[in-house]
């Protein structure tokens, strides 16, 4: 589940390779029940699943090397995000607390 839960509507189901079919599947009619949007992620060694928080650490270091370079502020890096992806929040707004802008 991703915080704050009430607002979120995805649930990584992550697996190993030691992981029943049985097991994923139940996990996924979980998430579903809950009114969750699920998807399933492979873990294996050497990786770690949650693809939503990778893709977002990766977008995350690009914001700051924009921000380094002087190319933007952080507030308008926060501003495009939010008006040119839809987010309720933009990378920097976050660090004031997760949850607040729901």
């Amino acid at each position: 589940f991703f915080n704050p839960v009430p607002a979120m509507k995805c649930v990584e189901v992550i697996s190993t390779p030691q992981t029943l079919p049985e097991v994923t599947d139940a996990v996924f009619r979980v998430g579903e029940k809950a009114g969750k949007v699920a998807v399933h992620v492979k873990d294996g060694p050497g990786t770690y699943g949650f693809v939503v928080n990778r893709v977002y650490a990766a977008a995350r270091r690009e914001a700051d090397k924009i921000v380094e370079a002087g190319l933007a502020t952080k507030e308008d890096i926060d501003k495009a995000m939010k008006t040119g992806r839809n987010w309720p929040s933009g990378f920097y707004e976050q660090r004031g607390g997760i949850g607040r802008q729901w």
